[in-house]
């Protein structure tokens, strides 16, 4: 009898192809119910953003500002980073927008990561201020 065709071996290739399948199909609803928690903060952030961005902007934008700043996208930091750029934009008394803040760290962000996401926020912040 080849091993192949061992009870014990057919068994336990059927097992673990049944476990692959599930943990396989459980990162996939892992992965789904992150991505709807994030795209609920990116909807809330829509809403209360001043301008005219949809939401595919403002996701697309915050990811390349989480990509530049090492910052991981879950919906905790999309709604610590959106809050914080609402509390900016209503003290600065409408001299800017959230998006114009992140399109600015965006552009300033440098490979080095010689400066991290607070001082960058930071700055970009007093710079649309002064204007």
């Amino acid at each position: 009898m080849l091993i192949k065709n061992h009870p014990f071996i057919k068994g336990t290739l059927t097992a673990l192809i049944i476990s692959a399948l599930f943990v396989g199909c459980g990162s996939t609803v892992g992965e789904k119910e992150l991505d709807e928690n994030v795209d609920e903060a990116i909807e809330m952030l829509e809403y209360v953003f001043e301008g005219t961005y949809n939401k595919r902007v403002i996701r697309e934008s915050l990811d390349i500002l989480f990509l530049k700043y090492n910052i991981e996208p879950i919906k905790e930091n999309y709604l610590r980073v959106g809050n914080a750029l609402i509390e900016y934009r209503k003290l600065s008394n409408g001299k800017f927008q959230e998006m114009d803040i992140i399109n600015d760290m965006i552009l300033s962000a440098v490979s080095e990561k010689e400066i991290n996401f607070d001082e960058q926020l930071e700055k970009a912040v007093k710079k649309f201020s002064l204007i």
